[in-house]
């Protein structure tokens, strides 16, 4: 019965913040490769990216409903669902029901995976994808393991998103070292390594055609290749709670001492896995899907600037941290510390559920077009591969917000400057995703116009309006 209330209260902040939230930058990316006329241009689309082909591929699939946004998302919201009920069984094997239900209740109260599995991307399968690959190298320690599951699991995520590769790579040498001092027996290993053989020769097709030229044909790079102490342990954080900002300013001299808590039980929680020193083979699996692979992610991009390392990239710790955690918290006497754990994210949960997300195209869209004036223009630009078209959020959200003209679009080159520098408007509305302030097209606006009104829509949209030198008062931060 406590699943089934967890299952729920999950699918109700998933599905609160899926319909609150505005679609983001990524969200728009996928839908381009969706929209491609045909599967040939699809993968030739992909291509010239740095994702597989498994979730884009998806959402193209399911662009003969009426909504494929809406079809996707309620995708995710299964995959998001199995995942608590998968949590649950992994950690009840490791230490019985209560910590089944505490690592059910962090993962169904994660603010992160809130946000990872309410958008169009990988993140959410990325999340499973490492649970999976957790739930198949422990049964290896258990005599159980099977070759066939063990091919699903490795296909699957190497078609997910390739920091799959950070999981698969450290889970072979930790069962390799377990085998080699003993913890592990022969057939269960050699079951375990047949079936992540199978698995990769089926991610070889698309490895040969698209990883390798995604590797060595372009050099775009992922979404954050910079790393440092502070980053990783951030990233860590991001694990337990993430966007804490979002209750106020002050609101990490609460979550801190919390999350460091969260840290030292988590790693309390790998030592009891570990237990009895029979099977500490199954302590060093977690330790490696909780801890271990985020450090290897760091490490990797540290090495190279085609890496990355950002929060996203470590929704494959997810789920194994959490039961690392809960496996810590259900060592304390009493209720206290579940109480307070599931009640910290929750409020996080919660908060984020109504939040309209960090990129607010569509509020800020929807500014513009119930403001059209006469002789309005609009500028939109996104900092984005080149490979994109641009004014991507604004040919999204605009027709669908108005059945008005809409104003005229600006458009500018690859290198932020004006197409056309004759501008015969009165007023401009420059809308922005993460442009620096020094790109060509502010000064070339400021030389015949001046800037009347700037706000911020979440943490990367910015909507300015500039009007012809002489008139209003400037507006806003």
């Amino acid at each position: 019965m406590p699943t089934l209330w967890l299952l729920g209260a999950a699918a109700l902040l998933r599905i609160a913040h899926a319909y609150g939230a505005s679609l983001q930058l990524d969200d728009f990316h996928t839908l381009h490769h969706a929209a491609a006329p045909t599967w040939r241009a699809f993968l030739e689309s992909l291509r010239a990216d740095n994702h597989p082909p498994l979730v884009p591929g998806l959402v193209r699939a399911l662009g003969f409903v009426a909504s494929p946004v809406a079809a996707f998302r309620a995708l995710q919201l299964v995959v998001a669902l199995a995942l608590v009920v998968w949590t649950g069984r992994v950690a009840e094997r490791l230490g019985g029901r209560r910590v089944r239900y505490i690592a059910e209740a962090l993962v169904a109260f994660s603010a992160l995976h809130v946000e990872l599995s309410t958008d169009l991307r990988m993140y959410g399968a990325l999340a499973l994808a490492g649970l999976a690959l957790l739930d198949v190298a422990l049964r290896i320690a258990e005599q159980r393991a099977r070759w066939f599951p063990t091919v699903l699991i490795v296909a699957f995520g190497l078609h997910v998103h390739y920091h799959f590769v950070h999981a698969l790579a450290g889970t072979l040498l930790v069962v390799a070292g377990a085998y080699l001092t003993g913890r592990l027996a022969r057939p269960a290993v050699l079951r375990f390594a047949g079936g992540v053989l199978v698995g990769f020769l089926c991610f070889l097709p698309w490895g040969v055609y698209g990883f390798w030229h995604q590797v060595f044909g372009h050099s775009i790079a992922p979404g954050s290749s910079h790393v440092d102490l502070m980053r990783f342990v951030q990233g860590l954080v991001h694990l337990l709670f993430h966007r804490t900002a979002l209750l106020g300013p002050f609101a990490w001299v609460v979550y801190a001492p919390i999350a460091i808590a969260g840290m030292a039980l988590a790693a309390l929680g790998v030592a009891r896995a570990s237990r009895p020193k029979e099977r500490c083979a199954r302590g060093w699996l977690l330790g490696w899907a909780s801890f271990g692979v985020v450090a290897w992610s760091a490490v990797a991009a540290l090495l190279s600037d085609r890496a990355g390392f950002e929060w996203r990239y470590l929704a494959g710790a997810l789920a194994p941290f959490a039961i690392a955690l809960a496996l810590g918290i259900a060592r304390l006497p009493g209720r206290a510390a579940p109480l307070i754990f599931l009640t910290a994210s929750a409020l996080l949960a919660g908060r984020l559920a109504l939040d309209p997300g960090r990129e607010n195209y569509r509020d800020a869209v929807a500014a513009i077009v119930a403001d059209v004036q006469p002789n309005d223009a609009v500028l939109a630009a996104d900092w984005q591969p080149t490979i994109f078209p641009r004014a991507i959020g604004w040919n999204w959200y605009a027709p669908r917000l108005t059945r008005q003209d809409l104003p005229t679009r600006i458009d500018h080159t690859q290198d932020f400057a004006l197409v056309d520098e004759r501008l015969p408007f009165e007023r401009i509305r420059v809308l922005t995703r993460s442009v620096p302030a020094h790109v060509p097209f502010f000064r070339q606006l400021e030389a015949n116009f001046e800037r009347t009104a700037a706000h911020r829509y979440g943490e990367a949209i910015w909507l300015v309006t500039y009007r012809r030198r002489g008139s209003g008062p400037v507006q806003g931060r």
